[in-house]
């Protein structure tokens, strides 16, 4: 009986350890990385502005924390943007509010939105992205879809 349960043990501990490092679930996976280090000194006041989306969207960050989008995809609608345009991802235009975190760590993001009307996107209220770039010119960003093919929803100032 002993050697049953010890072959039975030992089989079901290989068959975890092949699936854990053959897929990757042991820990966060994000092999694309961020795209660049957090401005050191950020503010909030740095980030007011005009914004526009790659390769799609319009975002406008207001001094008093409000924000307005215009064509702001929705990716629970379709989680990639590989084939973009893609008419099956919706795209939203709402208000609401941001945040910028106090410092970019493994569990806050760099800048959170939080849309009024209580609508969802991709399946929360509240998305978040990553800052990089300068001070004078941050980029907002955010990975969609599958990390092994590094697809980035980025925000750049809008220079015009």
């Amino acid at each position: 009986m002993r050697i049953r349960t010890a072959t039975w043990a030992g089989a079901l501990a290989l068959v975890m350890a092949s699936t854990v490092t053959t897929t990757g679930c042991f820990a966060r996976y994000m092999p694309c990385g961020p795209e660049g280090d957090r401005p050191a000194g950020l503010t909030a006041e740095d980030l007011t502005g005009t914004y526009r989306g790659h390769p799609m969207g319009s975002l406008t960050l207001k001094g008093d924390g409000t924000f307005t989008v215009t064509d702001w995809p929705d990716f629970a609608s379709r989680n990639r943007l590989a084939d973009w345009p893609d008419p099956e991802i919706k795209l939203l235009s709402r208000k609401g509010t941001w945040r910028l975190a106090p410092k970019r760590d493994d569990v806050e993001r760099d800048i959170t939105f939080t849309f009024d009307d209580g609508d969802s996107h991709s399946g929360y209220n509240s998305p978040s992205y990553d800052i990089a770039g300068s001070k004078d010119d941050p980029r907002i960003y955010d990975i969609v879809g599958d990390p092994d093919v590094c697809d980035f929803h980025t925000f750049e100032r809008d220079g015009d």
